[in-house]
């Protein structure tokens, strides 16, 4: 690998689904089979998956937000029936910002606790050595 070349102590320490639908299981797990196949053991795919939610998609390129910035936007702003009943106005900020926002967190959890597995059996390799 051309990576390891510049940074030998570099590792890829896992791979992430994104786009998937919420309701795609079989899709999803699919997907997971042939990756982890082409990966040949170098790498786990992570569990958490990064679903595709299409408003929430459009939300974020137009407003120019990541998706935690949306769903912080989307609660402070006015709820749906404060806008019907015209007590409030502002911008609709899709409702699936917050489910896409706890994937994001979910894998943000993920990546840490591999990242934290990778460093401890780093700093304790094991050995087929016996102890004298």
């Amino acid at each position: 690998m051309e990576a390891r070349t510049i940074n030998p102590e570099l590792r890829l320490l896992g791979v992430v689904l994104f786009g998937v639908g919420a309701g795609a299981s079989r899709v999803r797990d699919r997907a997971r089979e042939l990756v982890a196949a082409d990966l040949g053991g170098a790498a786990p795919v992570l569990n958490v998956t990064i679903r595709h939610v299409e408003a929430a998609a459009a939300d974020a390129r137009e407003r120019g937000q990541l998706a935690h910035e949306m769903e912080a936007s989307a609660s402070a702003g006015p709820k749906w029936w404060e806008r019907r009943r015209g007590v409030k106005t502002g911008p609709v900020i899709a409702a699936s910002a917050t489910s896409l926002a706890a994937d994001y967190e979910a894998l943000a959890q993920e990546i840490v606790a591999a990242l934290i597995g990778a460093e401890t059996s780093a700093d304790h390799p094991q050995t087929d050595e016996v102890p004298a």
